[in-house]
């Protein structure tokens, strides 16, 4: 039992025992992928997580 909160476009999914706790969740795992990905050097990241720090980059700028 419980609640998934997924990103669709980044494919990024996280669950919780209650809907705010997995919203939470998700919002902290975006914040944490965003910033791992980022300073990480971009050779190094393979074809999905690339795709996904693009997402999150569109995104989070979108939101400001």
């Amino acid at each position: 039992d419980g609640f998934i909160a997924t990103f669709f476009d980044a494919n990024i999914s996280t669950s919780g025992e209650t809907e705010e706790e997995a919203f939470s969740n998700l919002r902290s795992l975006l914040l944490d992928t965003l910033d791992s990905f980022a300073s990480k050097p971009a050779d190094d990241l393979g074809p999905e997580p690339t795709r996904q720090l693009a997402v999150l980059r569109h995104f989070i700028r979108r939101s400001r």
